[in-house]
């Protein structure tokens, strides 16, 4: 029997997995709108975001960023807090008005 932890990062895995391939795709499709299109200069521009967005996706380490933001919080509580009280507001203001 697998521990949990480890299943659900091989979870995250193929989700993160999942977005890259389609960022891939999405950006493939671009590059071969690009030879015929109208889009010029702009499709490919959005070409390379995706892809170095799907190269983030891949790269992405979900512990790294929670150390990071654990510390970024235990420096900074009161501005922290700010924003996530902000956070908080907008996600209720947007809740309420549907």
């Amino acid at each position: 029997m697998e521990p949990s932890g480890t299943r659900s990062g091989n979870s995250f895995n193929s989700i993160k997995e999942s977005i890259a391939d389609r960022l891939e795709r999405a950006a493939g499709s671009l590059t071969q709108v690009e030879g015929g299109g109208t889009l010029g200069p702009y499709s490919q521009q959005a070409s390379e975001w995706l892809h170095k967005s799907a190269e983030y996706v891949r790269e992405f380490d979900v512990h790294k960023a929670d150390t990071q933001l654990r510390n970024q919080i235990r420096i900074h509580p009161g501005r922290s807090m700010l924003i996530g009280l902000g956070a908080g507001v907008l996600i209720g203001f947007l809740l309420r008005r549907r």
